[in-house]
């Protein structure tokens, strides 16, 4: 299905995020989280993946075996 099961994404803006979303056909809650950080810390540069992964973390875990993208 997807090449991973969460996705820590560069927070560079709302467009890029979208630009994202649309190239890789990611559902809405593929992206919240990346969304999330841009909205509570807005365009931290590549440490925006890492307010990502903190926020999957704090809500939905990240379990053993599961597949993290992260691009930056």
């Amino acid at each position: 299905m997807w090449p991973a099961d969460h996705f820590l994404l560069h927070a560079g803006g709302y467009a890029i995020l979208l630009g994202i979303q649309k190239g890789l056909h990611l559902p809405s809650e593929k992206m919240l989280p990346s969304f999330c950080s841009l909205r509570d810390f807005g365009n931290t540069s590549s440490a925006s993946t890492w307010y990502t992964f903190s926020y999957i973390e704090s809500t939905s875990g990240i379990k053993k075996g599961e597949r993290v993208l992260q691009v930056s």
